[in-house]
């Protein structure tokens, strides 16, 4: 049993070659072909759309999917770290690790937190700007 096409529908639009042209980089930067770019924007909530603040955010597949792998290294990160914090201030209390090996061990522990934080706050940076944006999935 074959599958019918649902795309019955033609659309035929005149533009200069400049707007083609812009249509075509548009849509190669987004990965996409000059039709799926067309789908796509006739996908958009018109109801969302206020032209004093229209920003489209297209998000596909793949970019979620990094987005995704870098939060859970972030966590994962973040809680090695308070393992390792936990662990230091048990030994600590059990008197199981000197002092003198704390303070030799203790700036290099504030330097891969300051590290993990500083990705962090880049990743917090991104994911805020992306709050008013209106996504698209593709």
């Amino acid at each position: 049993m074959s599958k019918k096409n649902p795309k019955t529908a033609d659309f035929h639009i005149r533009m200069t070659p400049e707007e083609r042209a812009h249509i075509d980089e548009i849509a190669e930067k987004c990965g996409l072909t000059r039709s799926d770019l067309i789908r796509l924007l006739a996908q958009l909530p018109a109801s969302e759309i206020h032209w004093s603040n229209v920003r489209l955010v297209v998000v596909d597949a793949k970019e979620i999917s990094r987005i995704h792998k870098e939060m859970r290294r972030f966590g994962t990160n973040l809680n090695q770290a308070t393992h390792a914090l936990n662990s230091i201030s048990y030994y600590l209390r059990h008197g199981k690790l000197r002092y003198e090996y704390l303070d030799i061990a203790l700036p290099e522990i504030r330097e891969k937190l300051d590290a993990v934080n500083a990705r962090q706050e880049k990743l917090c940076e991104e994911m805020s700007r992306l709050e008013t944006a209106m996504f698209a999935r593709w």
